[in-house]
């Protein structure tokens, strides 16, 4: 198995206006757009848009409004349509069900519309957790990752070798759910953080693995062409995970992702601290 190479990194709060160092920055999910990133985030309403060069701009800003939608597991963008798609993870419909939702934004983040995702889930913390927007055949479609193997939460969700995204088409009134797209079982993710795509290549994106899968989707069919490959996020000299909560993946260049990391959590070893609640720019060697 093989590593990315680091380009930088930053510190979220380092780049974005009034932000302290003491702010709790949830990043969930990121889109790469030219000369910056859109960055959303679990716990806030508003996103931020930082340069693509991690550096301090004058076009970093928050937009969006403070008391927007909150709750977002990732995030993608359709050049078609020039909209945003934040992920809500799981809303609950029955007493004992949860769906899914897709909240539609303009460029300054401004709600426009919002669907549920026909696809149930037994508990609001083991649903769709990666996201990712398709043009093919005159169809608009979305993949929705699931969080677990076997879109499961417990202990078969962590039985690894049966990743799945769930197909979604836009119907009239919202979204159809058409098919299931098995990822290979050499993917041997605990879970599934998030998901991207560019010209066919999908980067699978997992926070417990430290890991991201690479493969390519046939453009006849919704299957995977072969087994793709696993590349290791960096890891320390003692080969101990640094990267523990990378949360989002988004295409760069063909050889290039942007990743974003959500805050340490409680008990995580103190050695994730340094890269939590970042964006990380990594390529292939």
């Amino acid at each position: 198995m093989q590593t990315l190479e680091l380009i930088r990194e930053t510190k979220l709060h380092a780049l974005l206006p009034e932000c302290s160092a003491n702010r709790r920055l949830e990043a969930s999910g990121v889109v790469a757009q030219d000369s910056h990133f859109i960055i959303i985030f679990d716990n806030l309403g508003q996103v931020a848009r930082v340069a693509a060069s991690c550096l301090p701009s004058d076009g970093n800003a928050w937009l969006g409004e403070r008391d927007g939608a909150t709750g977002h597991e990732d995030l993608t963008y359709s050049a078609r349509h020039q909209r945003f798609y934040g992920l809500i993870e799981a809303v609950r419909v029955t007493a004992d069900t949860y769906h899914a939702e897709l909240v539609e934004y303009d460029h300054q983040f401004v709600p426009l519309d919002r669907h549920r995702l026909p696809f149930a889930f037994a508990s609001d913390n083991k649903g769709f957790e990666g996201l990712a927007v398709i043009h093919r055949a005159g169809h608009d479609y979305v993949l929705a990752l699931c969080e677990g193997n076997r879109c499961q939460g417990g202990r078969t969700g962590k039985q690894q070798g049966y990743g799945r995204i769930q197909l979604f088409q836009r119907v009239t009134q919202g979204w159809q759910h058409v098919h299931t797209i098995k990822l290979p079982k050499a993917v041997r993710f605990t879970d599934y953080a998030s998901l991207d795509i560019r010209e066919g290549q999908v980067a699978v994106l997992s926070q417990q693995s430290s890991q991201v899968w690479l493969g390519t989707l046939d453009p006849t069919n919704w299957e995977f062409v072969d087994a793709g490959m696993v590349w290791h996020l960096p890891r320390d000299a003692k080969e101990e995970t640094t990267y523990c909560h990378a949360e989002g993946i988004s295409w760069m260049a063909s050889d290039q992702f942007v990743v974003v990391s959500d805050k340490r959590k409680r008990g995580a070893p103190k050695r994730c601290t340094a890269k939590d609640q970042s964006v990380h720019l990594f390529q292939i060697p």
